[in-house]
């Protein structure tokens, strides 16, 4: 039996990674920044981005994203290594089957990931 999946479940699905990862890019930038000061706008940035990512979800969804656990390997990346994830999640699916405005977080992601470097 073929189940169909509409295309805002795939969105919302993929998208909850997205999120996470930059979360927890966020809030680890900011750990980080009390003894080194040059991540506490990198994770301002990621924070910013985080929630405009979240806006582009149904409301509904917003509970789920409590519940996302990040895998071993995405737990042992960097700061910069979870921008890179994040940006790397955004490229699984065409843009045309993102949500509107998902093309602006995922410019904004791709500038942030750049600038993170290493």
């Amino acid at each position: 039996m073929h189940v169909a999946v509409d295309a805002a479940e795939l969105f919302a699905g993929f998208w909850r990674d997205v999120v996470s990862l930059l979360v927890e890019a966020a809030d680890r930038g900011y750990t980080q920044s009390a003894t080194d000061p040059a991540f506490h706008s990198t994770a301002l940035a990621a924070d910013d981005l985080a929630s405009a990512a979240v806006a582009l979800l149904p409301p509904e969804l917003d509970d789920e994203l409590d519940n996302v656990v990040l895998d071993e390997d995405a737990q042992r990346l960097s700061v910069a290594g979870l921008i890179r994830a994040a940006e790397a999640a955004t490229l699984r699916h065409p843009i045309e089957e993102l949500a509107p405005g998902a093309s602006g977080v995922i410019v904004a992601l791709c500038e942030l990931a750049a600038e993170a470097g290493t």
